[in-house]
């Protein structure tokens, strides 16, 4: 992917694969709304209120490399995150 994309991207377009791959090992139920009320050792985080933060967070990560994925797609430059 690195050389379909334009000047000085190369490092963001491997960080991009690199966020894709580590995706891969993101625990089933944080790819999954979080029931309440089940007993904390069913939870991964063993609590709901964690288990949510962990899946928001994820689902942010998914957003930012699709966002990337889309403005590297049309030449365009990548957006930038809040915390950029």
């Amino acid at each position: 992917m690195p050389e379909q994309v334009r000047g000085g991207w190369e490092l963001e377009a491997l960080a991009a694969q690199d966020v894709a791959f580590l995706l891969g090992f993101v625990p089933t139920w944080a790819n999954e709304p979080v029931p309440e009320g089940m007993a904390p050792m069913f939870y991964g985080t063993l609590t709901a209120a964690g288990d949510r933060q962990v899946v928001a967070r994820v689902d942010e990560i998914r957003a930012r490399l699709a966002a990337y994925r889309a403005a590297a797609a049309l030449n365009e430059t990548p957006p930038v995150s809040k915390e950029d």
